[in-house]
C-alpha cells in the first residue's frame, strides 16, 4: 500500500483492535486494578451514574453497577432498579469468570432470601426478657411487703450502730431544691460543651487529632508521676512504658492522620445534617437507664425473697440468670442504636448524590426512622445473636470475679484472676469485632454468621487500617469526654460555692462534682457513639465499594484519594 492510500492517523484508530474494545471494560488486567482514579476513562463511563438514575450503556459492567445492598433494595428508588445482570461476571469470552476473585462471594451478599435473619435469637431474647420481668415483678412485691412491714435485709436492729456511725461518716447536706438546680445546670453545660466540641471537630479535625495524641501521652506521663510520688514504682514504670509505646504509635501513624481527618469531618458533617441520629443515641441512653432501674428494683426484691426463703442453689441460679439478662439487654439496646445509625450512614453513602455545588441529596424520606425500623425488625435477630455472645462472656467474667472474692485459697484466687483477665481480653475483642459485624448487618441485611465471616475477610485485608483509624478518632473522642466531664464537674462545684443555701462541706463538693462528671460524660457519650458508628460504617463502605463514592460524591472521593489512596483498593 502506498502512503497516499493510508488514511490519516485520527481516522485510522477506529479500525485498530483497540477501537473495537470498550475503554478498559473488557480488559481483565485493567479490571483487576482498583486504582480507579488513575484510569480516566472510568470517570466517563455511564455505568458510574448514581443508582437508579440511568441504566448502563455497555454490556460489560463492573461489579459496582449491580443493585445496592439488600437492606436498601426494599426502599425506593432501589426497588425500581433493573434486576441483576450476568454481564459483570462474563468478561470477554470468560463466561462466568469474574474480573475480581472476590466478586462471586460479594454477589452472594445481594441474594434474595427471607429479610428476617436469626429469628431464633429474637425469640430467645424476648422469652428471657419476659421471664426476668416476671421475676422483677415478684421482687417489687417483696420490696413493697418489706416496706409495709417495716423490715429490711440490711438494717435489722442497728439503730444505735447507725447513730455511732454517723459521727464518723461523711456528711452530705444538699437541700432538695438545689438538687434540681445542680442537675439542670450540669445538663445545660454538658449539652453546650458537647455542641461546641462537635463544631470544633468539624472545623479543626486535624488539629484535634494531633492535640489528642499529645494529650494522651502527657496524661500517661502525669499518671506515672503520681504513682512515683505515691511510691508505687511498678505502676509508674508501666505508665511510662505505655506512654513511650503510644508516642511510637503516634509517630508511626502520622501519615494516616489526613485520612482520619477527612473521615472525622465527613462523619460530623453527616451527623449535623441528620440530627435524628443524636435523638437515637439519647433514646438508647434513656432506654438503658430505665432498664437499669427496673433491673435494680428486681434484684433487690429478689434478694429479699431469697433471704427469707433460703432457696440455696436455685437462688444462686436466679441471681446469675438476672445478671445474664441485664448484660444481654444492655448489649441489645446499645447494638440496636449502632445498627440504626449505621443504616443511616450507609443510606447516605450509597443513595446520597452530590450536585454540582457539593450538596448531597438522599432520595429517602426519613432515612433514620427507616434504619431504625430495619434494626428493630429484619436485623433484630442478628443484633440479639451477637449480643448474646458478649453477654455470655460478661456473665462468666462476673462469676469468676465473685469466685475470686469468695475464695480463701490464694492459688485459686490467682487462677480466677487470670480467668478474669482472659475473659476481659476476649470481651474486648468480641465487642470490637461486633462493631464491624453489625455494620455489615446494617448495610447488607445479613445474618450474624455471614456478617461475621465477611467481617473477618475485612479484618484480614483492612484490619490495620481500621484499628489505626479508630484509634486516631477515638483519641479525639476520649479527650472530648474527659474535658467535658471535667468542666461540667467544675460547674457543679461552682454552684455549691456561690449558692447561699448549700453548705460548703467537702462531701457536698465531692458528690456534686461526681454528678457533674457523670452527666457531662454521659451526654458526650451519646455524641461519640454516633460518630463512632458513622466512622465504622463509612470505613466499611469505602473499603468494599469505593467506586460508589466516586460515582455519587466525586469530591469526597478525590479528597480521600489525595490523602490515602490505598484505602480505595478493592479488597
Amino acid at each position: 500500500m502506498s502512503y497516499q492510500q493510508v488514511p490519516p492517523y485520527g481516522q485510522q484508530q477506529p479500525q485498530q483492535p483497540y477501537g473495537q474494545q470498550p475503554p478498559y471494560g473488557q480488559q481483565p488486567p485493567y479490571g483487576q486494578q482498583p486504582l480507579y482514579a488513575q484510569q480516566p476513562p472510568y470517570g466517563q463511563q455511564p455505568q458510574y451514574a448514581p443508582y437508579g438514575q440511568q441504566p448502563p450503556q455497555q454490556q460489560q459492567q463492573p461489579y459496582y453497577a449491580q443493585p445496592p445492598p439488600q437492606s436498601y433494595a426494599q426502599q425506593q428508588p432501589y426497588g425500581q432498579q433493573q434486576p441483576p445482570q450476568q454481564a459483570p461476571f462474563a468478561a470477554g469470552a470468560g463466561g462466568g469468570q469474574s474480573l475480581d476473585a472476590l466478586l462471586p462471594k460479594k454477589e452472594d451478599r445481594f441474594k434474595k432470601d427471607s429479610p428476617y435473619k436469626d429469628v431464633w435469637a429474637s425469640i430467645l431474647f424476648i422469652v428471657f426478657l419476659i421471664a426476668y420481668l416476671g421475676i422483677a415483678a415478684y421482687g417489687a412485691i417483696n420490696i413493697k411487703d418489706a416496706v409495709n412491714n417495716g423490715t429490711s435485709t440490711n438494717t435489722g436492729s442497728s439503730n444505735n450502730r447507725s447513730r455511732s456511725a454517723n459521727a464518723t461518716s461523711i456528711q452530705v447536706d444538699i437541700p432538695a431544691g438545689d438538687i434540681g438546680g445542680i442537675i439542670g445546670a450540669s445538663v445545660a453545660v454538658g449539652f453546650v460543651l458537647s455542641l461546641v466540641y462537635f463544631l470544633l471537630m468539624q472545623r479543626f479535625a486535624g488539629k484535634l487529632i494531633k492535640a489528642s495524641l499529645v494529650f494522651t501521652i502527657l496524661f500517661m506521663v502525669a499518671f506515672a508521676a503520681v504513682f512515683f510520688y505515691l511510691g508505687i514504682v511498678i505502676a509508674a514504670i508501666l505508665y511510662l512504658v505505655f506512654a513511650g509505646l503510644f508516642a511510637w504509635f503516634a509517630w508511626s501513624c502520622r501519615s494516616r492522620i489526613p485520612f482520619a481527618k477527612v473521615m472525622l469531618k465527613t462523619v460530623t458533617s453527616i451527623t449535623g445534617s441528620y440530627p435524628a441520629t443524636i435523638v437515637v443515641g439519647v433514646v438508647g441512653l434513656i432506654a438503658s437507664a430505665v432498664f437499669s432501674v427496673i433491673w435494680i428494683v428486681g434484684v433487690v426484691g429478689i434478694s429479699i425473697g431469697l433471704n427469707q426463703k433460703n432457696l440455696g442453689g436455685a437462688g444462686y441460679f436466679i441471681m446469675v440468670f438476672s445478671l445474664f439478662v441485664f448484660y444481654w439487654t444492655t448489649q441489645v439496646i446499645k447494638n440496636v442504636v449502632h445498627v440504626t445509625i449505621s443504616g443511616l450512614f450507609a443510606t447516605y453513602y450509597f443513595m446520597g448524590v452530590a450536585d454540582a455545588n457539593g450538596l448531597v441529596t438522599v432520595p429517602v424520606k426519613n432515612p433514620t426512622s427507616a434504619a431504625a425500623k430495619r434494626a428493630l425488625t429484619t436485623s433484630f435477630g442478628p443484633v440479639c445473636y451477637g449480643s448474646l455472645i458478649i453477654a455470655i462472656v460478661q456473665t462468666l467474667r462476673a462469676i469468676a470475679r465473685q469466685a475470686q472474692q469468695d475464695s480463701d485459697n490464694a492459688a485459686m484466687a490467682i487462677l480466677f484472676c487470670c480467668i478474669q483477665c482472659i475473659l476481659a481480653c476476649i470481651e474486648d475483642l468480641l465487642e470490637y469485632f461486633n462493631k464491624y459485624a453489625f455494620t455489615q448487618v446494617a448495610i447488607y441485611g445479613k445474618d450474624y454468621c455471614t456478617a461475621g465471616k465477611d467481617t473477618w475477610e475485612l479484618v484480614k485485608t483492612r484490619g490495620i487500617d481500621a484499628i489505626i483509624n479508630d484509634d486516631l478518632i477515638g483519641s479525639v473522642l476520649g479527650m472530648g469526654a474527659f474535658f467535658i466531664g471535667l468542666l461540667t464537674a467544675l460547674v457543679g462545684v461552682a454552684y455549691v460555692r456561690i449558692s447561699p443555701t448549700v453548705p460548703e462541706l467537702v462531701a457536698n463538693y465531692i458528690i456534686v462534682a461526681l454528678i457533674g462528671l457523670f452527666i457531662g460524660m454521659s451526654e458526650f457519650a451519646v455524641l461519640s457513639s454516633v460518630i463512632d458508628s458513622g466512622v465504622a460504617t463509612t470505613f466499611v463502605c469505602i473499603a468494599e465499594d469505593p467506586s460508589a463514592l466516586m460515582r455519587t460524591k466525586p469530591d469526597l472521593y478525590r479528597k480521600i484519594h489525595e490523602v490515602y489512596p490505598q484505602i480505595l483498593l478493592q479488597f
